[in-house]
């Protein structure tokens, strides 16, 4: 699909995080147990529209849902299964009652008796729970249900992210964000006492979230975080990625299959492993078994996160970003861990705790991701983007030397298509010093000024040599 590789990365990511959940965790220190971290990870792509973002995500979401697939055809079984022994039940029911109503009419005591034990000892059978592993468009109620169904984890999956984001908002509809921001650690309990609803609970909250959003409506979202309306959620989404475009190539050969079934192989221990039985430790009997750094990868963890912690003391970055970046206390013990499963349930590394070579990796992951969160956060503090925008529009020369403000608004590039908006992006390069007001020129055959005028800083061009 000639896509950047980072959006089905992405999507596996957290695919995989989602299935392990709350099952196990990791102890970021040795000593001290209190600190505990799980695989559940959010994740997001930024992509302009028609971009093939969704048949990228869907592909990487093809063997989690054949997963789903093969749940669902269990469930239809054993509901078909249920259904009969329910019947045979109603029917031995029955069979017992006109026993009881002879009985009665000839005032047979002991018989009473014993077919009212034999009545009571009949026990429905528990009618089974589907497996679920993907929940898309659902109301926080049933999503609590699901949880309480499924309490490891499940992955919200929605193409659009904005409607999810936007749902939020909506009047009556105030709690389900707190919702969303709990069940980000994948450990929080939740309760809910509503009247009419009655109480809700949920003993671990833990859902993944996955999807796509275009860089205008996220744009529109930034600039809320930015400006006084930050509550953490954007800053949740760890594995945030928006790629340089590739550029397009025709491609039509025969798919991997054999790396699918691998990716698909992998996906179903993930989903049946036992930690205890791979090296997790449990320290109390409903505690989420835990691993823990090998001594080695507790050397390398340590010193990524004093320096880490002390290059966000000392950056002049937005609040936002920091506190985004603040949050890889979670996401590189949650990839180390991710990346040690992998390794032992995929057969290429012992069971045990969590190498350096997974730790280390970890560490070059949230470097990557570290420079995506400052591309995004920096196109939402330039008013919708515009300033980056606007930016590479002068870089690729599709401005003259001399332009106007009417000049840029007429192009109706995204995020520059009102006055306002071109406005706000020219002072900012201005500010950066890339362009520069210029004398107002005469409108052609009036005489009359034009509006204000902006030069190109030629040194943004180079003399080719």
């Amino acid at each position: 699909m000639s896509c950047p590789p980072d959006w089905p990365a992405v999507s596996l990511l957290v695919t995989l995080g989602s299935l392990i959940g709350n099952r196990c965790g990791i102890r970021p220190k040795q000593m001290d147990t209190s600190w505990l971290e799980v695989p559940n990870l959010w994740g997001a792509i930024v992509a302009e529209p028609s971009s093939l973002k969704t048949p990228a995500l869907n592909a990487a979401l093809l063997p989690l849902q054949r997963l789903e697939d093969a749940a669902r055809r269990e469930f239809d079984q054993s509901n078909r299964l249920h259904e009969a022994a329910a019947e045979v039940l109603k029917a031995r029911k029955e069979a017992i009652k006109k026993k009881l109503a002879k009985a009665a009419d000839k005032g047979d005591e002991p018989e009473l008796q014993r077919l009212q034990i034999e009545l009571a000892e009949l026990e429905a059978v528990a009618a089974p729970k589907a497996r679920r592993y993907i929940v898309n468009d659902t109301t926080v109620e049933k999503l609590i249900e699901l949880q309480n169904q499924n309490p490891h984890g499940l992955l919200m999956f929605r193409d659009e992210l904005t409607g999810l984001l936007m749902s939020w908002e909506k009047h009556g509809r105030e709690g389900d964000r707190q919702f969303f921001l709990e069940a980000w650690t994948g450990t929080s309990e939740y309760r809910s006492d509503r009247i009419g609803r009655g109480s809700l609970y949920v003993p671990r909250c833990c859902l993944a979230v996955l999807g796509g959003i275009q860089p205008d409506r996220l744009a529109q979202y930034l600039h809320q975080t930015l400006n006084g309306g930050n509550d953490g959620m954007t800053q949740r989404f760890s594995l945030l990625a928006w790629p340089d475009p590739v550029r397009y190539n025709y491609v039509d050969e025969v798919p991997d299959l054999s790396g699918q079934l691998d990716v698909v192989e992998l996906l179903r221990r993930l989903d049946q492993f036992d930690p205890v039985q791979l090296g997790a430790t449990l320290l109390s009997e409903n505690a989420i078994p835990s691993f823990q750094f090998s001594a080695t990868a507790q050397e390398v963890f340590v010193s990524w996160l004093i320096a880490w912690q002390r290059d966000l003391e000392d950056t002049d970055e937005a609040p936002a970003l920091v506190q985004h970046l603040a949050k890889y206390r979670k996401l590189y013990p949650a990839l180390a861990l991710l990346f040690h499963l992998i390794q032992v349930v995929g057969g290429q590394a012992a069971s045990g705790p969590v190498s350096s070579e997974a730790a280390k990796l970890a560490g070059q992951w949230c470097t990557y991701f570290a420079a995506h969160a400052q591309r995004v956060y920096t196109y939402g503090a330039g008013v919708g983007g515009g300033v980056a925008t606007l930016g590479e529009r002068i870089k690729e020369k599709q401005l003259p030397d001399c332009f106007t403000l009417r000049d840029v608004q007429r192009k109706n590039w995204q995020g520059l298509s009102n006055y306002s908006s071109v406005r706000d992006a020219l002072e900012g390069l201005v500010e950066a010093d890339w362009i520069r007001e210029a004398a107002p020129m005469p409108a052609a055959g009036t005489g009359r000024p034009r509006s204000a005028a902006f030069e190109v800083n030629p040194r943004l061009f180079p003399p080719i040599v």
